[in-house]
């Protein structure tokens, strides 16, 4: 992705803040980053205005135009101007649930989720899960899931993000039961000719590694722990229990969907570590976008 946005925020380790303060910082930022396209422009990036009104009209479905005004700086100090923005949103959120509600099964595939919409009241933590969640899951799938996972899951059952959403723990499973038509296509049976990724090209890591240097044939073993959630050219994300290079640890592979093999990570905590700044640099890049939109003049 290309990096021409100013303050991006500074990459942190999780183990610096411990893993409730993380998924909070990141959270607040994407929600602030969210909320002020909305408040400010009125839509989000993924739509133009006129283009989501007419989406309204088409369906019938009431609404106030204020809501699409924008013009809200955000955040405020200003008491009065905060009730009136938890007002907006609220109203935003209300007539967003009818827009999807309206959707035929074809319209839902075709418009998917939309991410800046999603997060404008709830941000992108959920509750965490109790142990006896997660016991009950690795029960289920009959493994000792890897630590940071873990970690991670007692402090937020699921995470969304601008590629998708991270599962709750209740909803994870084998990628061959869970999505057999992502591992068909992607799998080493549909292989025209077997490909041998060596130990030298499959074992790097970071900027360096290139995504089509993944050997399909683990994926037959992969565990479904997210998928795109309808967000337009989102992500699956899977646990290797074939490589694991740490204690109790077991390599990721984030699929884009729209993109061509798989990004790898030596662990879920480096996963989450590096998309962080990803997910922030999205929307910023969708603010920026925004900007350039309503500077040009009106035809």
């Amino acid at each position: 992705m290309k990096n021409d946005v100013q303050d991006l925020p500074r990459p942190i380790k999780v183990d610096e803040k411990g893993w409730g303060a993380f998924l909070n910082q990141w959270s607040d930022e994407a929600t602030l980053l969210a909320r002020k396209q909305i408040l400010i422009y009125g839509i989000s990036s993924s739509w133009s205005l006129e283009g989501f009104i007419n989406k309204l009209r088409e369906k019938k479905i009431s609404f106030d135009p204020e809501i699409f005004k924008g013009g809200l700086g955000y955040p405020s100090d200003n008491l009065n101007k905060q009730k009136l923005i938890q007002t907006r949103l609220k109203e935003y959120v209300e007539v967003i649930n009818k827009l999807e509600a309206s959707y035929s099964k074809e319209e839902r595939l075709f418009y998917g989720h939309d991410f800046e919409f999603e997060v404008l009241l709830d941000g992108l933590r959920y509750p965490p899960a109790d142990e006896s969640m997660i016991v009950a899951a690795e029960q289920r799938l009959q493994v000792s899931l890897p630590e940071s996972y873990k970690e991670f899951l007692r402090v937020s059952n699921g995470f969304l993000t601008t590629y998708g959403r991270l599962l709750p723990i209740e909803e994870i499973g084998w990628l061959k039961n869970k999505d057999p038509e992502l591992l068909e296509t992607w799998g080493a049976s549909n292989q025209i000719e077997t490909i041998n990724i060596p130990d030298e090209l499959y074992f790097v890591y970071g900027k360096q590694q290139d995504s089509i240097d993944f050997r399909r044939e683990y994926l037959e073993s992969c565990l479904l722990i997210g998928n795109d959630y309808g967000i337009r050219n989102g992500a699956n994300w899977l646990l290797n229990p074939e490589i694991q290079l740490e204690p109790s640890e077991w390599e990721v592979l984030f699929m884009e969907t729209s993109g061509i093999g798989a990004i790898r990570y030596r662990t879920f905590k480096e996963l989450m570590e590096v998309s962080y700044p990803f997910d922030i640099e999205n929307l910023q890049l969708g603010l920026k976008h925004l900007e350039e939109e309503f500077k040009k003049p009106k035809e």
